[in-house]
């Protein structure tokens, strides 16, 4: 039996926590080099265009970024894959 979810997240990227994101990373991808490259990617601070550095925090993906739904869906199939 397959089912289907169809729902609205507001706000789901800023939302996402670094620290149970990367726990899901590792499960599924063993390269360490690799997550420590997510993380580092993750952690590291934001330049805008005019030049200044926003600190990136402990939550939260980058809007813009080809990577940040890649995540947010790997995120989101191992809280589903918890809930069933």
């Amino acid at each position: 039996m397959e089912c289907l979810v169809q729902i609205d997240i507001e706000k789901c990227f800023p939302s996402v926590p670094h620290k149970s994101l990367l726990k899901v990373i590792r499960k599924y991808i063993k390269d360490k080099p690799f997550v420590d490259l997510v993380s580092s990617w993750l952690c590291g601070p934001i330049i805008t265009e005019d030049g200044i550095s926003i600190e990136h925090g402990y939550k939260g993906l980058p809007q813009g970024s080809p990577l940040s739904p890649v995540l947010f869906n790997l995120y989101l199939h191992d809280v589903y894959s918890l809930m069933g």
